[in-house]
């Protein structure tokens, strides 16, 4: 799962999926940050990603890695641009230190040439990280990415930026559906007016090969099953209640492909789910510790 901490970034990237830039103003206080590493600590999920916009941005990124890391998450995923680590020393060492303390902290960077306005080149970070006697302790869990092997999706701000993108990179026009289809199916095969949170969350965990950054959780607890930053919102981390309903993942959507969205495909593959459902046991999706106060 994700923790979108802040959607300011210094980039304004050509792809972003969520309309990140410097002009963005929202930030995730630490009490909704507990909120979310608590329900999340309550599902399957064994990692987070802790993202924005630019995480580091955030102006207590130290003390909310720090109390995810006490989590029970195999891996804490530090998701950055990476200009931290040459504009911001002082942040740069401390997150070193966490790391060293703390072995399941990770740190993803991606800066893409021609893509990423604000483009770091990898070699040249990595040769000054090569400097610092901490950085042989940790750079086994530093993961650098130059290229996007995946290609980008027609979401968000790519759909305005197709030519320039496909320079240095495809389009993927291929995938047949958004994630939150997913979301979507589960509900509506169950055929039930309402589900509990924790069932869909722990089903996409154990059955999803790309349950890893979805779902999202947003600066102010809003969760949404999709990437994109217009996804519908269909829970939040303050809400007693665990149930939600089928058409608030649907809803008024299908807006975020250029292709084919769910709403194409939901006669096609409704009935494979809902045969699915039926043989399996759906006490196994919940923990017996699954309670949100």
């Amino acid at each position: 799962m994700t923790i979108r901490i802040i959607n300011k970034c210094q980039n304004r990237c050509l792809h972003c999926m969520q309309d990140s830039s410097p002009d963005r103003n929202e930030i995730m206080p630490f009490e909704t940050f507990k909120k979310s590493l608590e329900f999340i600590n309550q599902t399957l999920s064994i990692n987070i990603n802790i993202s924005g916009g630019e995480a580091t941005l955030h102006p207590e990124i130290l003390l909310f890695l720090n109390e995810a890391c006490k989590s029970k998450q195999k891996a804490v995923i530090l998701v950055s641009n990476g200009l931290f680590l040459k504009d911001n020393l002082m942040l740069r060492d401390n997150i070193f230190y966490l790391m060293q303390e703390n072995k399941n902290l990770y740190i993803q960077i991606t800066s893409v040439k021609g893509i990423y306005n604000n483009y770091i080149d990898k070699d040249e970070i990595q040769n000054d990280l090569n400097e610092l006697s901490i950085y042989k302790n940790i750079k086994d869990r530093i993961n650098f990415f130059d290229k996007l092997e995946n290609g980008v999706l027609p979401i968000g701000r790519a759909k305005q930026n197709l030519k320039q993108i496909e320079k240095f990179t495809f389009i993927d026009i291929n995938r047949k559906s958004p994630k939150c289809f997913n979301a979507y199916n589960i509900m509506a095969s169950l055929d039930t007016k309402e589900v509990d949170i924790f069932f869909v969350v722990n089903y996409l965990k154990t059955n999803s090969k790309t349950s890893l950054c979805v779902p999202m959780i947003k600066e102010n607890g809003d969760m949404v099953f999709g990437e994109y930053e217009d996804c519908n919102i269909v829970w939040n981390v303050h809400t007693a209640n665990k149930s939600i309903v089928p058409e608030k993942i649907l809803g008024a959507c299908g807006s975020c492909y250029t292709n084919k969205t769910q709403l194409d495909n939901v006669n096609t593959y409704l009935s494979r789910f809902r045969d699915k459902h039926n043989k399996i046991d759906t006490s196994i999706y919940f923990k017996e510790t699954s309670k949100i106060s």
